[in-house]
C-alpha cells in the first residue's frame, strides 16, 4: 500500500487497485488473526496515504519499506461499562489550545503486541458524536 514515489509496490485505491484490499478474505481462509493483522496495517497505510502531508508520508512510509514497521488503526470506544463490569472501558477527548488530549482504555486493540505505530480514530463530538451528528457539523 505504500506509494512507488516512497519505495512501496504502489498498491492501493489511490493507485487504481482495490484488488489487495480484499486479499484479506484470501488470508482469513488460512489466519484469520494474521488477516485482521494485515487488514489493519493496510488500511493504516491507505489512511495516511489518503490524510497525511509529504512530509509525514516521507518519514513514516520510510519506516514501513526500510525497517518493516507496522500499523494499526484503533477506534477510540464511546464511554460505556458492560453490564456487572467494575471497570468503564471508554474515550474521552478534551479540545485544548494546541490540539486535543485524548484519554481511555480500550477493552481489545488488534496487533497491540506487534505493532510500533497505531492510529487512534476519535470523534471529538465525544461518545456517539458520529452517530448523532449532523452532516457537515462535525469538526474534522
Amino acid at each position: 500500500m505504500v506509494p512507488k514515489e516512497y519505495g512501496g509496490l504502489g498498491l492501493g485505491p489511490y493507485a487504481g487497485d482495490v484488488f489487495t484490499l480484499w486479499m484479506t478474505k484470501e488470508i482469513a481462509r488460512v489466519d484469520l488473526s494474521l488477516a485482521r493483522c494485515w487488514e489493519g496495517h493496510v488500511n493504516s497505510l491507505v489512511l495516511l496515504d489518503g490524510m497525511s502531508t509529504e512530509e509525514q508520508k516521507a518519514r513514516w512510509f520510510k519506516g514501513v519499506v526500510q525497517r518493516g514497521e507496522k500499523w494499526v488503526a484503533w477506534s477510540g470506544e464511546p464511554q460505556a461499562r458492560k453490564p456487572g463490569e467494575p471497570v468503564r472501558f471508554g474515550t474521552r477527548v478534551e479540545k485544548v489550545d494546541d490540539g486535543y488530549i485524548i484519554e481511555g482504555n480500550k477493552a481489545f486493540a488488534t496487533s497491540a503486541g506487534g505493532a510500533q505505530w497505531a492510529i487512534l480514530m476519535v470523534n471529538t463530538a465525544g461518545p456517539g458524536g458520529v452517530r448523532h451528528a449532523a452532516a457537515g457539523s462535525l469538526d474534522t
